[in-house]
């Protein structure tokens, strides 16, 4: 199932609107992420369910806009992901909508704001530089 930023949108809508702070929104979706695992041992991350990999997505980029006031941590560790396996889940699911922001931002913008336009996309997706640095090879072989 591919992520939509406009998911994104909604979710922080959403939670401004209830007024949930940030620590009850990240215990929120971290006891979602217990939910969806109904008592069962996480699996690994490859045969993680779609709809869990979108939690996680959805999760760490909205996170990201915390100011560090939230973090996916603790469903990382409900998740039974390591740093590194996170990264990948999150680049997999991230990578289509750079690709799609590279296209954008260079018919957009000269090539002087370019970069600075796609740094903060890749922060703002929790996109890893390694997974960021294929999509431009990608784009550009």
């Amino acid at each position: 199932e591919e992520v939509e930023t406009a998911e994104l949108s909604k979710l922080s809508r959403l939670r401004r609107g209830l007024g949930l702070g940030w620590n009850t929104t990240e215990g929120v979706h971290t006891d979602t992420a217990s939910e969806l695992l109904d008592g069962r041992r996480p699996p690994p991350a490859y045969k993680m369910s779609p709809v869990m990999r979108k939690l996680l997505w959805l999760s760490a980029t909205l996170f990201a806009t915390s100011k560090s006031k939230a973090g996916t941590e603790e469903m990382a560790k409900v998740l039974g992901l390591q740093p590194e396996g996170m990264q990948q889940l999150l680049g997999e699911l991230s990578m289509p909508l750079y690709k799609a922001a590279v296209s954008q931002a260079v018919g957009k913008y000269n090539r002087t704001e370019t970069p600075g336009v796609l740094q903060t996309v890749r922060r703002s997706l929790c996109l890893p530089d390694a997974v960021a640095q294929e999509v431009h090879n990608s784009l550009y072989d």
